[in-house]
């Protein structure tokens, strides 16, 4: 029998005891991530209230009222929708908090935590991304143009030397400013408004020769001028505005929970209701599916769980 050797005791205790504690490290690292939520979703349910940020003036998907005080469209329909099954997820009723929000200041306010999700018409692209996060594509319009009928303005080479109002902060700013950068388009002008609002009244005047937006706002816009026939929408597009809801980086559970909210509204047919109430031929925005994008619709609409909103 070998003769024992108490240095060699010792130092396999030292190893197991190290090892325990590198083990019980690592459990509360993971602890938190296994069956709990995000930090958002942790707040959301604390708080009993979600801050969701809405422009005042991109109708049909957000717009304030003022003579009723609250703010209304398709993407405020969808929000309350959020609001419904964040309630049943947590167990008791959860709060809409509506923050206004200005074009330009969408992802600042993301990312200081003033609001926890952005709703309302807001192009998900490449850089965004790499500052914010995004909930599934739902819905698409293209960059163009709203002119006088009778501006010989009709196509987009007629915009050269002309004045062009835009949202400040908007894609439509950045692909405006890039045909400009690299002399596709040579304006005169482009002047840049901190409302869509404000940029359609600049035209409205006469300060400007063409405002630049969003087809599917433009159609809103130039409905709510008083002389509707006298503005016409350009055929020619320069862009594609892919639209989707803007919310923290890192906060995985939020995120899918706000996709599955979007899934089950397509798949029980209440996306197609909120459409047709604000979009559709009685809306205040008239625009019709693309057929295309109502394939796109049905890819993302796979089937899920009657309850998917349980933990």
């Amino acid at each position: 029998m070998k003769p024992y050797n108490s240095s060699i005791f010792r130092i396999e205790t030292a190893l197991v005891k190290a090892s325990c504690t590198i083990l019980f490290l690592f459990a509360l690292l993971i602890l938190p991530v296994i069956g709990a939520t995000d930090e958002l979703m942790s707040g959301i349910e604390k708080r009993g209230t979600i801050r969701i940020g809405f422009q005042e003036d991109v109708t049909p998907f957000s717009s304030y009222d003022e003579m009723t005080g609250i703010y209304q469209g398709f993407s405020v329909d969808m929000a309350e929708q959020l609001v419904v099954y964040l309630s049943k997820r947590f167990g008791k009723t959860i709060k809409l908090v509506p923050v206004s929000l200005k074009a330009g200041e969408r992802v600042a306010r993301i990312l200081d935590g003033t609001i926890d999700i952005e709703m309302g018409a807001s192009t998900k692209n490449y850089k965004r991304e790499a500052s914010v996060d995004f909930s599934f594509v739902y819905f698409a319009s293209e960059t163009t143009f709203l002119v006088r009928e009778d501006s010989g303005i009709n196509a987009i080479q007629d915009l050269n030397a002309k004045k062009i109002a835009v949202g400040k902060g908007t894609t439509n700013e950045q692909i405006l400013g890039g045909l400009v950068q690299s002399r596709r388009l040579t304006p005169n002008e482009i002047l840049s408004f901190d409302t869509h609002n404000l940029a359609l009244w600049a035209m409205v005047k006469g300060n400007a020769d063409a405002y630049c937006a969003d087809r599917v706002l433009l159609t809103t816009k130039r409905l709510q001028t008083k002389t509707p026939e006298k503005w016409i929408i350009l055929e020619d597009s320069i862009g594609y505005e892919p639209y989707a809801f803007m919310m923290p980086e890192h906060n995985s559970d939020f995120r899918d929970f706000v996709n599955d909210t979007i899934r089950w509204t397509i798949l029980t047919g209440e996306y197609f209701d909120i459409y047709e109430k604000w979009m559709g031929p009685l809306g205040v925005g008239p625009f019709k599916i693309p057929l295309s994008f109502k394939e796109y619709l049905n890819v993302i609409s796979y089937p899920i769980a009657d309850d998917w909103w349980a933990q």
